[in-house]
């Protein structure tokens, strides 16, 4: 059975089937064997041994960019075609997908390596060829390939275009609330100083970016009926408005300084703003001689074409220009004096921008109630020396910290979270150094790091927000502050050192300096439900902590514990973990963040089922 061609537009239709009409025809191909090597059989139409056993090329167009070049022999056929790329787009979009398939040349037994020149991909189909895939097949796949990545292309770049006409809507209702905002502050304003601001924003941001954004090239955006002419019209339109405001915003800020004795083009606003007035008016000028004194350009030698690019990037520069004078403007004294009477809006975009932590935040576990309830209190046993050391370490990093925080002693009913903040800080260490050292190892070897970098640096993160939060309880002093920053000093060298000699010792060490941190948080929870914390149990969740573990409105502190116990928990069991598969295998919770990575080969799955083991 011949492969199914799908229905073609009217378009495509004539052009396919004069293809395969002239594909069936040269297909009349034999045996041949060489001339020049003995028992070999060479494809004429790329040796070329002699002229007689070639057929005349013939070039089957749809327009000047789409063709097809269909060269045969007496053994030998070899196809060759040229996609349709009418924009930079288009040509950006076909040398991927063309890359693509190249890079999988070993799936397409008839696919020449390398295409002939001033085409994009091309086939060479021999007599053997013919004889094992049939040549009715040939040349529906053929035909079939041309239709499908003509389809692929123009799909892409719909796709692509849809991306760009939203990005073109974001951009004009950012400029016309700009230009809203600054009216807003200027119509309050006394004299001549209240058209400065109004009508710089119309004249900039409002006319001349409308002016640029009416060239697009999008055909797919434009209005059928929007010809050049009309396109031409509009902008000059706009451009002249734009050259009358800033014109009158001009002469109103020169002239209210001059009526206020103050000194002109002091600043970078203004002295930037000076040059780009001047620009515009240069700008204004070099578009009324393309438009008007056209049968002037070819008089003085000039080109239409050059002219109208270098016109275009001139317009381009000028309002980049002009979006930094406007930056610049914002910090001028008169905006500043105006802000605290209208810092309704500027909040209201700081809060959509910044109060939502999970807009940056990696990856990290949200845990049930059933999850957060049922953590135990675990203890490894040793397997090596390896595990003897880091377990001993962590045994006297534990001794100093309790010794320092007062811990041994009855805990306090106004608890000072003293042993959490310390235990924060340096817990965040181990795997922001363990992140690093990989990342820069992966950057060394030029080898890939499978997964482990997200993980680690996840980690780090996550007890990071665990000492922001006790943090909000309540702010450590001086003394404790200077203690932390030298023994994160010192325990951060010491853990990368460590951890460049052997990774095992370094993760298990972490696995049960995480066991120690579910021991802590669960005496501070049993503490808490007996009573004994009656300020913790009165205080209410920090709002950090709500949103970072998605917890209720009415969580308690007894919540973030839980939280922050679960978390420990997890690290607790991904370290033993990472430490038991040793640091060249893969990820073992690889999957877990199936959404934030790529899917693992066969081969590191393997690996991950038999934990890096053989």
């Amino acid at each position: 059975m011949s492969q199914s061609v799908p229905a073609r537009t009217p378009t495509v239709k004539p052009y396919l089937d004069a293809i395969r009409a002239t594909l069936q025809a040269a297909f009349c191909i034999e045996n041949f064997e060489s001339q020049l090597v003995e028992r070999h059989n060479k494809p004429e139409v790329e040796v070329k041994t002699s002229k007689l056993l070639l057929l005349n090329p013939l070039i089957i167009s749809r327009n000047v960019n789409e063709r097809v070049l269909i060269e045969g022999s007496f053994n030998s056929i070899r196809v060759s075609i040229a996609v349709k790329q009418s924009d930079e787009l288009k040509k950006l979009i076909c040398k991927r997908l063309m890359r693509f398939m190249m890079q999988r040349a070993d799936d397409f037994y008839i696919l020449r390596r390398k295409p002939v020149p001033d085409y994009d991909i091309s086939f060479l189909v021999t007599n053997f060829h013919a004889e094992t895939m049939y040549t009715h097949r040939l040349v529906d796949f053929i035909v079939y390939f041309l239709e499908e990545i003509d389809k692929e292309i123009s799909e892409m770049n719909l796709a692509v275009s849809s991306r760009a006409r939203i990005m073109r809507k974001v951009a004009t209702v950012v400029s016309l609330s700009l230009v809203a905002l600054f009216l807003v502050l200027s119509i309050w304003e006394n004299g001549l100083f209240k058209l400065h601001p109004s009508l710089m924003a119309v004249s900039y941001l409002g006319c001349m970016f409308q002016a640029i954004y009416i060239f697009s090239t999008d055909d797919a955006f434009r209005s059928p009926s929007l010809t050049r002419r009309k396109q031409i019209f509009i902008h000059s339109t706009l451009q002249i408005g734009s050259l009358i405001c800033s014109v009158i915003a001009f002469i109103a800020i020169y002239l209210n300084k001059s009526q206020r004795n103050k000194p002109h083009f002091t600043t970078w606003h203004g002295l930037i703003g000076l040059i780009v007035f001047i620009w515009s008016l240069l700008q204004a000028f070099a578009g009324l001689f393309l438009t008007v004194l056209q049968q002037y350009i070819h008089s003085l030698g000039l080109s239409y074409a050059q002219l109208r690019i270098y016109h275009a990037t001139s317009g381009v520069l000028l309002f980049t220009v002009s979006c930094l004078v406007l930056v610049l403007g914002l910090v001028s004294n008169w905006f500043k004096t105006k802000m605290p009477n209208n810092t309704i809006a500027y909040w209201m975009i700081f809060y959509l921008l910044t109060s939502n932590p999970s807009n940056y935040m990696m990856y990290h576990e949200i845990y049930s109630e059933k999850e957060l309830r049922d953590v135990k209190v675990t203890h490894k046993k040793f397997e090596s020396w390896h595990d003897r050391v880091a377990y001993a370490a962590v045994q006297t990093l534990r001794f100093t910290f309790d010794t320092f925080t007062g811990y041994i002693h009855e805990p306090s009913k106004t608890p000072s979270n003293s042993k959490q903040d310390n235990q924060q800080s340096i817990a965040g260490v181990p795997g922001m150094v363990a992140g690093m050292s990989r990342h820069m190892k992966s950057l060394r070897t030029m080898q890939r790091d499978h997964g482990w970098i997200h993980t680690l640096l996840s980690e780090a993160e996550n007890e990071r927000m665990h000492l922001l939060t006790f943090l909000e309880l309540r702010q450590p002093g001086w003394i404790f502050r200077t203690f932390v920053l030298l023994g994160q000093g010192v325990f951060f060298n010491a853990f990368f050192l460590t951890y460049l000699c052997s990774p095992k010792i370094c993760h298990r060490f972490v696995g049960f300096l995480e066991e120690e941190a579910v021991i802590t948080y669960t005496r501070c929870i049993e503490e808490l439900e007996a009573g004994r914390l009656p300020v913790w149990a009165k205080t209410s969740a920090p709002k950090i902590a709500k949103t970072y573990w998605k917890l209720k409105d009415d969580a308690m502190m007894k919540d973030v514990l839980l939280a922050v116990r679960a978390d420990e928990a997890t690290h607790r069991q991904v370290n033993h973990k990472l430490a038991d598969v040793g640091s060249d295998a893969p990820n073992p919770y690889i999957q877990r963040q199936q959404d934030e990575r790529d899917p693992p080969s066969e081969k590191e799955q393997e690996q991950i089922n038999t934990g890096g083991k053989k």
